[in-house]
């Protein structure tokens, strides 16, 4: 199994927040094999595709190119990211941070494909008036709460990946 993986981390605690607010998986990594590069609190991190999997809530989808190589070297672009601690804040901008859809989103740059995603300030999400109370549970008060900060989300990057698709020979 070689490509990008989507995952559901349930409908409680702060992915399913994730999954309400962008209406969509509420988590992703990099799959090579047996072994998947993700970011979740903790930092960007190296596992099994088992552990990966083990936290899935839900259905589960995978996004691959069917070209190995470009697969393989995706993967071996996000080991660089290995290590970087998790950014809470969801800034697009900070390149010292990852968050799960960042990682693949930074590949992609890399990879020359980040024009066909489309990055939206938090506050202009179309869900984020009905979950911002829950959200500000989370982060303690409005000012903490990154509204104006750019990101991607799960579901962002799939649909960045079906662009790339529609360009290539792709699985999904």
């Amino acid at each position: 199994m070689n490509g990008f993986l989507f995952i559901d981390l349930g409908e409680t605690g702060f992915y399913g927040l994730i999954s309400k607010l962008t209406d969509g998986p509420s988590h992703c990594g990099i799959v090579n094999g047996d072994k998947v590069i993700h970011s979740m609190p903790g930092g960007v991190q190296l596992w099994t595709l088992d552990e990966f999997l083990g936290m899935n809530r839900g259905a589960y989808s995978l996004y691959s190119t069917g070209d190995e190589d470009f697969d393989d070297f995706s993967f071996e672009i996000a080991r660089r990211f290995i290590g970087l601690p998790y950014d809470f804040s969801f800034n697009l901008l900070d390149d010292n941070t990852q968050y799960c859809s960042k990682l693949i989103y930074d590949v992609l740059k890399y990879l020359r494909y980040d024009s066909l995603c489309s990055p939206v300030k938090i506050k202009d999400m179309p869900n984020v008036d009905n979950y911002k109370e829950q959200f500000l549970e989370f982060y303690g008060d409005e000012k903490s709460f990154p509204l104006d900060n750019f990101c991607v989300t799960p579901r962002m990057i799939q649909q960045c990946l079906v662009k790339i698709c529609q360009k290539s020979t792709c699985n999904v």
